[in-house]
């Protein structure tokens, strides 16, 4: 009686495991699937004034690309269509593309795509000393 007990309980496990793993599957398909953008960018900087580059990835619509800060909260976009994040508004961010942030007064900086109800931190955690 013990081994046919034993025989359905790993079946029952196994069974288990796939769903599992079906899931997770499935789930990670949908994220993918979701054409968020990827990009790399580089922070740094220059007296009170922070330097944030696109350093590679997708061409993204400058209007839906937003500067927020932890202590100021949203600074704009890089547009300048919904706040004048960047000194220098611009329509689309691709490589190569700077966004100079003025008088920055510290703490941790997010770059963050937002559109059609959808958000994406591109670049988080970015930790400034006070000035």
């Amino acid at each position: 009686m013990s081994p046919v007990i034993g025989t359905i309980l790993m079946c029952a496990l196994l069974i288990m495991l796939v769903a599992v793993v079906t899931t997770f599957v499935f789930a990670s398909a949908s994220d993918l699937s979701r054409n968020d953008p990827l990009a790399n960018f580089e922070i740094s900087q220059d007296g009170t004034t922070v330097v944030v580059v696109h350093a590679g990835g997708d061409v993204i619509d400058a209007e839906n690309l937003y500067v927020v800060s932890e202590s100021g909260g949203l600074l704009g976009n890089y547009a300048g269509t919904d706040g004048q994040a960047c000194e220098t508004a611009v329509s689309t961010v691709q490589t190569g593309t700077e966004c100079h942030i003025p008088e920055f007064s510290g703490g941790e900086l997010y770059i963050v795509w937002h559109t059609d109800g959808r958000t994406e931190v591109l670049c988080r955690g970015v930790m400034f000393d006070e000035l």
